[in-house]
């Protein structure tokens, strides 16, 4: 998964028995890799890169005031990233704003500021704005634990071109990279407290990024990628973006997911506020609150969702009118990849130490919380 290695290109990766795919990803110490795109990106600052990687856009005043909190009641089970989903609900300061059973209308899911400050510089005539969002989620919740290699492999090195390759092919771009910790933390600053409750709610770390990057594309815009992935053309998200205000392509790696007209989620492109975006938001929710497994592990949160949002806004057409594919993990459009889908000797496997497998949590009917039924409660 990427920007988290969260389920990454995931036409026909996934399976319904619980069989290993792949071979196990593997990454390095953070702070190499960090020391090794700050020196291939020039002009970008080591304190601009390590900002964004470890607060994202959430406020300084909310992280102190986070830090600064009493220690919750002890939660019934234990979590990820130091949270329970129990915890939630004494723990999310924006829990008065809703006291419903349902799920809450679409003009009160922003809570703090409607817009990001980034809109104001990168947003022109409700063009795609230029930033680009990516994330990677871990147990513990940070980024500095992912790794703990004295030295770098042939994959290590593969995946810091990778990175770079958005830096270097799209100038004028602010990347922002997220960790679970600071998902958390900008959910709960801008978001309606449903959406904390249903980002805990999540037990697949693919889910979770599925539910955070459209977060994010909703309120802010701009683009989404998979922590692996490469771009491979100088320009290219200028190019994507002219001329519309929403790219996806079709997922053409199953002929089942082809036959449900299921869209790509690794890597997308939209203006904020897009109905596709807040449809697609909105069935998540509810599948979440449902425990709506759906016919596949990419049904919940996946490529199928996205499909169906799509098709509820646009109907049938806007599908057809998708000219973009993913295919064999790659993504191609008029005949061209445009993206890798992974970086060479990255790992293609949804099983690493530090995570989980989508696959395995779907088969085992453990994706969703055992408590999703009451996530619109106040």
């Amino acid at each position: 998964m990427q920007g988290v290695p969260s389920r990454r290109g995931r036409s026909g990766t996934y399976h319904v028995a619980s069989r290993p795919i792949g071979r196990s990803s593997r990454f390095r110490c953070w702070l190499l890799l960090l020391s090794a795109i700050s020196t291939m990106l020039g002009s970008l600052s080591w304190t601009v890169l390590f900002r964004n990687i470890h607060t994202g856009t959430v406020s300084d005043e909310f992280f102190e005031a986070e830090t600064n909190k009493p220690p919750p009641p002890e939660a019934k089970r234990q979590s990820v990233a130091g949270f329970t989903f129990d915890e939630v609900f004494v723990n999310n300061t924006a829990l008065a704003v809703d006291s419903s059973s349902k799920m809450p209308p679409m003009d009160t899911w922003l809570v703090s500021n409607r817009n990001s400050e980034h809109n104001e510089l990168h947003l022109t005539n409700g063009a795609i704005p230029k930033i680009l969002h990516k994330m990677y989620f871990q147990h513990d919740g940070h980024f500095q634990d992912i790794m703990n290699k004295a030295s770098a492999t042939k994959g290590d090195m593969n995946l810091i071109k990778a990175l770079e390759s958005w830096h270097s092919n799209n100038p004028g771009y602010h990347i922002q990279y997220f960790d679970m910790t600071t998902a958390r933390k900008y959910l709960q600053q801008y978001f309606h407290p449903v959406f904390i409750r249903t980002f805990d709610c999540l037990q697949a770390y693919a889910a979770k990024s599925d539910l955070f990057r459209f977060a994010l594309l909703y309120r802010e815009g701009g683009w989404y990628s998979d922590w692996k992935q490469t771009c491979l053309q100088p320009g290219l998200l200028d190019r994507l973006s002219n001329g519309t205000d929403f790219f996806v392509t079709k997922d053409n790696g199953h002929k089942g997911v082809i036959a449900e007209r299921c869209v790509q989620t690794s890597f997308v492109g939209s203006r904020p506020f897009h109905p596709v975006i807040g449809k697609d938001l909105e069935l998540i929710v509810s599948n979440v609150q449902k425990r709506n497994f759906g016919n596949t592990p990419i049904h919940p949160t996946g490529p199928c969702a996205l499909g169906q949002a799509l098709q509820a806004v646009t109907g049938r057409g806007g599908y057809d009118a998708i000219s973009g594919e993913h295919k064999e993990l790659n993504f191609f459009l008029n005949g061209q990849m445009i993206v890798q889908g992974k970086c060479d000797d990255c790992g293609l496997n949804q099983d690493w130490k530090h995570g989980n497998n989508y696959n395995t949590l779907w088969n085992n009917k453990t994706y969703f919380c055992e408590d999703a039924a009451v996530i619109f409660d106040a």
